[in-house]
């Protein structure tokens, strides 16, 4: 074997050497100047999305929906409100009440958010909802007049003439501080609603006082539920409110204690709180009938009633036309004067109580 021969033959083992124990998709084989084009494999990362359990519901961060959704929310941490504009609808939430605001109309919701951790948390199935009355074509139409400015006097009566009393035989207080828009320096806040007691509204108000509704409608909140409040539940909340310049929703909403709301015609919605009980047949999302009983007066949410006592009993009213307060552009003699046309007083006689005065903070 000649010298040529043998380098050959070495040269060929070296190679195959190279080929069995070093593969040719080894970066330092390839040339620089055609580098390797490595394909890392690919991994999937099983992010689960942020989660939190209570009272039996499951809830996302609402602030993963901006994305989602594609437009921004205005979330207000102090008064516990989200609001946001989708296709000309505008869309409020509120913490812990479960119902939600589209265009001045209000529909019941799973649960209300919750806030936590610094975040408002709402669950899937509200989300659900929400996104259904989003692509719904209804209550997309912009609200009246009567509900963003003032209009005469009479054409508020006028509007909400199809009311009737929710208390039988009952008139309008005679209390300028049972009438909306009062003063409760103590919460640093105002009356919103009307009240009805016995010793102002010319009947007699015990827990058997039927409560009724005052027209045709759709019920959209109703508290079977209910747990009163301890009595240090209920000052912590007002010390809270203290330290605001007003209370905000949330608060509010616990000191109304047990509430029924009803969604009636031309924008018009209804609470009625302060509740003993609720009729058994009033279930969210049921229609009720004019007349129809929803409860009985009650003082739950107020200062007696987390005593457990009987006093202050008294069916707290609230009114609203397409989201606002029927009474926001108008003085406290022209409330008086909207609110006794709407519900006017009956001639015959009824004996009142005088002794009897009301003691419960709302």
């Amino acid at each position: 074997m000649n010298r040529k021969t043998m380098i050959l033959m070495t040269s060929i083992c070296l190679i195959m050497l190279i080929v069995i124990f070093f593969p040719p998709q080894v970066v330092w084989l390839h040339s620089s100047d055609h580098p390797a084009k490595t394909h890392p494999a690919k991994t999937t990362h099983l992010v689960k999305p942020k989660s939190l359990t209570k009272n039996g519901f499951t809830y996302i961060p609402i602030s993963n929906l901006e994305k989602r959704w594609k437009f921004v929310m205005d979330m207000n941490y102090i008064d516990g409100k989200v609001t946001f504009v989708h296709n000309k609808k505008k869309v409020i939430l509120l913490q812990e009440i479960p119902v939600m605001q589209i265009n001045g109309h209000f529909v019941p919701i799973e649960a209300g958010m919750l806030k936590e951790k610094n975040e408002f948390w709402i669950t899937n199935e509200s989300i659900r909802q929400i996104e259904k009355e989003l692509k719904d074509d209804k209550n997309s139409i912009h609200s009246p007049a009567i509900a963003n400015q003032r209009i005469p006097l009479n054409k508020v009566v006028s509007y909400l003439s199809f009311l009737e009393k929710p208390i039988h035989g009952a008139h309008v207080s005679t209390k300028d501080t049972q009438l909306p828009g009062a003063p409760r320096t103590y919460r640093n806040g105002v009356h919103e609603g009307i009240d009805w007691y016995s010793y102002t509204t010319g009947v007699e108000i015990t827990k058997n006082t039927p409560v009724l509704s005052m027209a045709d409608g759709v019920i959209v909140r109703a508290d079977h539920e209910y747990h009163e409040m301890s009595e240090e539940e209920r000052d912590q909340l007002l010390k809270q409110a203290a330290t605001l310049d007003r209370t905000p929703e949330y608060i509010l909403d616990k000191l109304r204690g047990r509430s029924v709301w009803i969604q009636y015609d031309k924008g018009v919605l209804a609470r009625y709180v302060h509740l003993d009980r609720i009729s058994d047949k009033v279930k969210v999302g049921d229609k009720v009938k004019k007349g129809q009983l929803i409860g009985y007066v009650g003082n739950s949410g107020t200062s007696d009633g987390v005593l457990g006592n009987k006093e202050g009993l008294h069916l707290h009213l609230d009114i609203f036309i397409y989201g606002e307060w029927f009474w926001k552009y108008y003085t406290l003699d022209e409330r008086r004067s909207i609110l006794e046309k709407v519900f006017p007083k009956k001639l015959i006689p009824y004996k009142v109580d005088k002794a009897v005065t009301p003691r419960s903070k709302e």
